[in-house]
């Protein structure tokens, strides 16, 4: 990464780009965490499907999953030792990004895959000029709620019953981002 020293401030803006590009490639390789996180493959649609049937009442099927895939929707992929841990889904249109889901298996909770996994999203809508990125959360789901509200999402509304199996309201936590130039 060139020194900015002696330079104009634009020098300085993408030496900080820079450094903070070079941080997240290393996160997310893991560099610091036995634990890697890249785009998923149609090869680990499998693996998708059947977190999402250990994880959820109504999961997506392999065939959504790939449908999903193949129009918009990025997903990415935790591994440890090549074996996965969870994924993300973010789908988005125009500056507006969604986080479809996120999964972790069991047997990786509390382990910081979740943490990982929300992070690699929020690099994601950021450097995609992303206005702000959202998602829904069961508003019994107090684990994943802390763990939004530690990584600056704050609650933008209720939709009532808006799950099902069983029907309960779910939270919208949206995280945006004041100014897509800033690295927040």
């Amino acid at each position: 990464i060139p020194d900015p020293f002696m330079k104009d401030i634009s020098k300085y803006e993408e030496c900080r780009d820079q450094i903070i590009s070079a941080i997240d490639d290393l996160v997310f390789s893991g560099y610091f965490f036995p634990v890697t996180v890249s785009i998923a493959a149609k090869e680990d649609i499998k693996d998708i499907a059947r977190l999402e049937m250990q994880c959820f009442s109504d999961p997506w099927s392999e065939n959504a999953i790939a449908e999903s895939m193949a129009a918009s929707t990025v997903f990415f992929i935790a591994k440890q030792n090549g074996k996965t841990a969870g994924y993300i889904g973010v789908s988005h249109a125009a500056d507006e990004f969604y986080i479809t889901n996120i999964a972790v298996f069991e047997e990786y909770r509390n382990m910081g895959v979740g943490t990982l996994l929300l992070n690699r999203a929020i690099v994601f809508a950021r450097d995609n000029a992303a206005a702000f990125i959202s998602l829904e959360v069961r508003c019994s789901n107090t684990a994943a709620i802390g763990l939004y509200k530690l990584l600056n999402f704050k609650e933008a509304g209720t939709r009532k019953n808006f799950y099902t199996n069983p029907k309960e309201d779910a939270y919208i936590f949206t995280r945006r981002f004041l100014d897509v130039d800033t690295r927040d």
